[in-house]
């Protein structure tokens, strides 16, 4: 209850964050998603997004930025990834190559 209260509370920012999000994703993964020795606290992340990548600063991200981010935090692929895109705008191509590098699938609403 206290999560669908915080998400509710969200505001459009016109602004979708991918590498920042993924970073914290993984920040609660710890060191589990590159270390074998340790256990992982995520297991599956699901990267839900209705655009194209931006940085904090609302300009366009590198999708390659954020796939070589991704595979730096995640080596061993011990998380997987699912893609959600929503609407018209969302990157497509960039989105089916994370899921796919990660175990996941993409699926597009």
């Amino acid at each position: 209850a206290l999560a669908q209260d915080w998400v509710r509370e969200l505001g459009a920012s016109n602004s979708t964050n991918i590498h920042d999000a993924m970073q914290e994703a993984f920040r609660l993964a710890g060191r589990g998603s590159f270390d074998k020795w340790y256990a992982s606290g995520v297991d599956t992340i699901f990267l839900l997004t209705d655009g194209a990548p931006t940085t904090p600063d609302h300009k366009l991200d590198s999708t390659d930025r954020i796939l070589e981010a991704v595979r730096q935090w995640n080596p061993m692929k011990r998380v997987v990834i699912h893609t959600i895109g929503i609407g018209k705008d969302v990157n497509d191509v960039f989105l089916k190559q994370l899921a796919l590098e990660n175990g996941g699938r993409f699926v597009q609403q």
